[in-house]
């Protein structure tokens, strides 16, 4: 069997492949740093145009919202699967922690109607 079709087997969710921004939040603002490549209901894949802070190999919190159209945002933990460093850009894999069913439904409804949507990092050492 292939590599790819037995990590396809394994996975608990599909993946969709999606263009939605990568925008990192920080005290001095929100900037876009990169663009999702697929997201799951377990995690999410993506490349980013610069180095990945130092502080992101621990957990963060990731912000899924539909920045044109309403202010409903959903909040989300998470921690660093896997990062690589390309010759221009990053590619960084990361995984969903303590989904609340709740919250799992809202995040499959964003994937179902991906217009207009953005996802926010924000960074913590923690």
């Amino acid at each position: 069997m292939a590599y790819d079709t037995y990590m396809e087997n394994r996975r608990q969710y599909p993946r969709h492949d999606l263009d939605w921004p990568i925008l990192l939040r920080q005290d001095s603002g929100t900037r876009r740093i990169g663009e999702l490549i697929n997201i799951s209901l377990s995690g999410l894949l993506m490349t980013l145009n610069e180095p990945v802070p130092p502080e992101a190999a621990g957990n963060f919190e990731l912000f899924v919202c539909r920045p044109r159209h309403s202010a409903e945002m959903l909040e989300i933990h998470g921690q660093t699967v896997w990062m690589e460093a390309g010759t221009e850009d990053f590619t960084w894999a990361l995984e969903l922690v303590d989904l609340q069913p709740g919250d799992r439904q809202t995040l499959a409804d964003f994937i179902a109607e991906p217009e207009q949507l953005a996802i926010e990092l924000e960074l913590s050492s923690s």
